[in-house]
């Protein structure tokens, strides 16, 4: 009797097969976890203080942060970044929905609603035979 699932036979699966993509996954994890979460951990703390890397540090406590806060350079910064996301990630979601629909068949057309790919004049590019 061939076994086609959990349901099937009432066996799980091996082992290999349920741990196998965490497993290809475990070096990814890691390497993350070293080469960015490290660094961030580690340097962290060195926002408390005043510290140029030549001298000993000196505590400053949250005033680092009141300075930057208090910095009109830095607010602009803020507000430019918050437009950019704003603008930019809806603008990137509507080319690649229109790139996926200009490279449909035809059919339910991927992308806005349901309607069929011919019926919007922006997308009547398909790879048809």
């Amino acid at each position: 009797m061939k076994r086609t699932g959990v349901l099937a036979t009432g066996h799980r699966p091996p082992v290999a097969r349920r741990y196998g993509p965490w497993l290809l996954l475990t070096p990814f994890l890691i390497g993350s976890l070293v080469l960015v979460g490290l660094p961030v951990a580690l340097t962290f703390p060195l926002a408390f203080y005043e510290y140029d890397g030549l001298s000993p540090p000196i505590w400053r406590a949250t005033q680092n942060f009141d300075l930057i806060f208090a910095d009109p350079i830095f607010n602009a910064a803020i507000q430019n970044s918050v437009w950019f996301v704003a603008l930019a990630v809806p603008l990137r979601m509507l080319g690649l929905s229109r790139s996926h629909c200009s490279f449909s068949t035809g059919g339910a057309g991927p992308g806005f609603i349901g309607r069929p790919c011919s019926s919007r004049p922006w997308c009547r590019i398909s790879l048809t035979r």
